[in-house]
């Protein structure tokens, strides 16, 4: 070929035609081996961005939901809702079907310290978000996320309520700007209200930065973010600009979008990666016995659940009952073997369930007849046992009962017992215990949220010696020769900073009852009492703060503090 060119062709042009050949054998090759690829469905990778992390940024990743990215330590730590343990995003939502909550197509991640962002997970079945009012929630959405999400661009994304028949209120955009994946909005919110001297109108500013990125995870794949700047109230005005809200809000505000813009840019999606398999582990010179319990648990752990029910030498349930027990399990871990009698152990077993916060625990006792189990008894432990020299003291619930257990070289004995559930036939026992700094009192709790009462046990005589109501704070001297509590609830009028003597528990101060103070529980006003043992002054410290004086019938917003000597038991109040 080369010899005919040479022979009918210019030299310099039968070289230009082997260049031309040369680029279009390499276009063909190129289409080959990208372009055909990508017609068949597979995706080019995606050259990685190189982004410099701002120094001191933390990353964060999520296997199930497909998402990482990079955010500033102020704003603490990331969670997810309405769990913040996910495991199974098919049965997330699941409980929340149908009671109009969002959580019935949507989770969350939110930081621990406010005034952050948020991002919202939605699945298909959102539509939009909803007026802020329930009675305009069947108007329908206030916005067009869902054709804002089709496209996957969030300069799309609008926010618009007109006047609806018989609502005056409207929610529009009076400012509007898109760069770097974030569009950045003032909403004003225009409420009527009616009032004797006829219709007000209360209009409301918010300054909010937005972003979308599409996720892989094929549940949750709309993610929206969202950071929320600041908001003001004002009487009726045409439009407000941006720089007219940035007078109203906080000076870091640069600095805030600055750090939202390179925390949405650093989101990645990628596909959920799924926890890595197992397989059973033969532990050489084990018990047969134990081996064969930690099998018919991991056969659990695995979904293997009629391997497991097969394994019952007596069954004494049906399979779909079986089930139904462990259908959601995740783990079932069973750790601290003892043997307690012929072929009978004594276990915990750690377990969890999909998208389960916490590990529950249970105490089973089990018996082992060649290779088939037999189960005797099972006791879930609420909580965690603690512990002082040989003395553990836990709570553990069984048949709709639970029980506050003080244990002494493996003899137990319960100190305290009531309903598993808020009932109204009693306190129901929680957690945390604590001991005493010596170990001769239990320090333990009853009820729930603002009905929490603290119980203290005498640890050698197995008996309860001081209830105390609505105690946020309760502290032994290093010495037990007091115990001080403090509590402040406004929800059942309790306050009080209080001293008493140990052993006899007898009270010997109260800090409410001062008549240099004279304080009381301040009227529809927040008040603030603390309280603490300071070691190297060894006294008790009562601090005082927004108190109600009940002399002058006034609020008092200057602080004062009351300490208590447990040397002279002499008392000195300071006012800051």
């Amino acid at each position: 070929m080369l010899k005919f060119l040479n022979r009918s062709i210019p030299t310099f042009l039968a070289i230009g035609i082997i260049v031309m050949l040369s680029i279009l054998l390499v276009l063909g090759i190129f289409y080959y081996f990208n372009i055909q690829k990508l017609e068949e469905g597979k995706t080019i990778p995606e050259v990685a961005e190189e982004i410099k992390v701002p120094t001191g940024w933390k990353n964060y990743k999520n296997d199930v939901l497909g998402i990482s990215f990079y955010y500033p330590p102020e704003w603490g730590d990331p969670y997810t809702s309405p769990s913040r343990v996910i495991t199974n995003l098919a049965k997330i939502n699941e409980k929340y079907k149908d009671t109009g909550s969002y959580f019935a197509f949507e989770v969350e991640i939110n930081f621990s310290r406010g005034e952050t962002p948020f991002i919202d997970i939605y699945n298909d079945e959102y539509e939009g978000q909803l007026y802020p009012n329930f009675s305009a929630h069947h108007f329908g959405p206030i916005d067009n996320f869902v054709e804002m999400k089709k496209s996957g661009n969030i300069c799309n994304y609008k926010i618009k309520f007109d006047h609806r028949p018989y609502y005056k209120n409207t929610i529009d955009e009076v400012y509007s700007k898109c760069s770097n994946k974030v569009k950045t909005y003032i909403t004003r919110h225009m409420e009527v209200f009616e009032e004797k001297t006829g219709l007000v109108v209360l209009y409301t500013y918010t300054l909010r930065d937005s972003a979308f990125i599409k996720l892989q995870n094929g549940y949750f794949d709309n993610a929206f973010i969202n950071y929320f700047y600041s908001s003001i109230h004002q009487t009726p005005n045409d439009k407000m600009g941006l720089q007219d809200l940035l007078k109203e809000t906080n000076k870091d505000y640069q600095k805030e979008k600055e750090n939202f813009v390179f925390f949405v840019n650093s989101i990645k999606s990628f596909k959920p990666i799924p926890p890595q398999e197992k397989s059973f582990q033969i532990i050489e010179g084990e018990d047969p016995n134990i081996t064969t319990i930690r099998k018919y648990y991991f056969e659990i752990t695995k979904g293997n659940l009629e391997n497991a029910y097969n394994m019952y030498q007596e069954k004494k349930v049906s399979f779909e009952t079986y089930k139904e027990w462990y259908k959601d399990t995740i783990m079932a871990n069973p750790v601290e073997f003892k043997k307690i009698g012929n072929n009978r152990y004594q276990f915990n077993v750690q377990f969890q369930e999909d998208n389960q916060e916490e590990q529950e625990i249970y105490r089973v006792i089990m018996e082992v007849n060649k290779e088939k189990i037999i189960p005797i008894s099972s006791e879930k432990i609420i909580v965690n046992p603690i512990s002082f020299n040989n003395i553990t003291a836990f709570v553990k619930e069984r048949q709709s009962k639970r029980y506050l257990v003080l244990s002494e070289n493996g003899k137990e004995q319960i100190l305290n017992q009531g309903p598993a559930r808020d009932t109204g036939e009693g306190l129901v026992i929680g957690g945390p215990l604590e001991f005493s700094p010596k170990g001769n009192y239990l320090v333990s709790t009853v009820g729930w949220c603002e009905g929490r009462v603290k119980y203290i046990y005498d640890v050698k005589n197995k008996k309860k010696v001081l209830e105390l109501n609505s105690p946020f704070i309760v502290s032994f001297t290093p010495n037990e020769k007091y115990l001080f509590a403090c509590a402040q609830n406004e929800f059942n009028g309790e306050l009080y900073g209080r001293i008493y003597s140990v052993p006899d528990f007898k009270e010997i101060y109260d800090v409410m009852t001062e008549n240099v103070l004279t304080l009381g529980l301040a009227p529809g006003y927040p008040n603030k009492m603390d309280c603490e043992y300071d070691k190297d002054k060894q006294v008790i410290r009562f601090k005082v703060d927004k108190v109600y004086n009940l002399e002058t019938k006034q609020i008092e917003n200057k602080p004062r503090s009351v300490e208590f000597s447990t040397i002279t038991e002499e008392i000195k109040i300071i006012s800051d």
